[in-house]
């Protein structure tokens, strides 16, 4: 497997590459091997001033130029831009020892790392991480090059985040606090702050985007379907959720796979339903338990209060 490194000088160097970068599931690496996309690599994060050093998965995304790199803040060589896996049971304590002033022996990995780090002041170090900041948030302040950096930003992490963090938001977020966040980037989104300054072919891909935006949001907002989206999500390994593509053919491949079972659970939610409004209790709750066993993701049968 191929090691590319990325060294700090100083801790607030780490921070920022964690706020701009890391936080967002990718990193830039300067380097002179044109790598396929797809190629999985060993990213190697070292600060010198704490001695710290932590080893990620990653894949290459995509190559950036000189000139790529220089406009978008990267840096003033040609490199790679990296997909960042992070481990979903570490990515609080994981951003916890970014911004943690915590010191670590030179050479520990990723569990010792991060574990001095929570040690060292727990309460202290999650409370003062900062929330990652949700997409478009900055749209009105951007110019045309921006505008597309962040759109490649965003859909580059639609294909490898759970839509909690899509949102930048963690997995045990509240309803309220996804819709706020939601509200936020459709205001961003709406034509009128874009449609006067911006080419066509960027108002297209806007647009693209709010509907992403907004088909995630139906299944969060949903107090049934979000918890169903999370229990699949696990069940398939996705610890954070699974990203919205892959989420839409696992359910189009269950209904299809499904579908008589899934037509029986409907028929016997209807006569659930016809039972409770009879009075009958029990036969309700009988033919709920039924729907449910021949299609344990009725949203319907989830629903229906008795």
């Amino acid at each position: 497997m191929h090691i590319l490194k990325r060294i700090f000088q100083t801790r607030d160097q780490a921070r920022d590459f964690y706020r701009n970068q890391l936080s967002k599931h990718i990193a830039f690496v300067e380097s002179f091997d044109a790598l396929p996309a797809g190629t999985a690599v060993s990213l190697a994060l070292q600060i010198r001033e704490s001695k710290q050093s932590i080893d990620l998965e990653a894949k290459v995304q995509r190559t950036v130029g000189k000139s790529e790199a220089t406009t978008k803040g990267y840096g003033a060589r040609a490199g790679l831009l990296l997909d960042v896996a992070i481990p979903p049971d570490n990515a609080d304590s994981l951003q916890a020892f970014f911004m943690s002033g915590a010191s670590e022996p030179s050479g520990s990995g990723l569990s010792a790392a991060v574990s001095q780090a929570v040690q060292s002041s727990p309460a202290q170090n999650i409370s003062t991480a900062p929330e990652p900041i949700p997409p478009f948030a900055n749209l009105s302040a951007m110019d045309a090059t921006e505008v597309a950096a962040e759109l490649d930003r965003f859909f580059a992490l639609a294909q490898n985040v759970g839509l909690h963090r899509l949102f930048g938001l963690r997995e045990n977020a509240q309803r309220h606090q996804i819709r706020t966040v939601f509200n936020a980037i459709v205001r961003s989104l709406h034509p009128d702050t874009y449609a006067a300054k911006l080419p066509r072919e960027l108002c297209a891909r806007l647009e693209q985007a709010y509907q992403f935006v907004n088909d995630a949001y139906q299944i969060l907002q949903h107090p049934i379907e979000s918890i169903i989206y999370m229990e699949i999500s696990k069940q398939e390994r996705a610890f954070s959720g699974m990203t919205l593509a892959r989420y839409q053919q696992w359910l189009a491949d269950y209904r299809q796979k499904n579908s008589n079972n899934i037509r029986l659970a409907e028929n016997l939610v209807a006569q659930a339903e016809a039972s409770r409004n009879g009075g009958d209790i029990e036969q309700a709750r009988q033919n709920l338990r039924l729907a449910l066993q021949y299609d344990p993701y009725c949203v319907p049968a989830r629903s229906l209060t008795l």
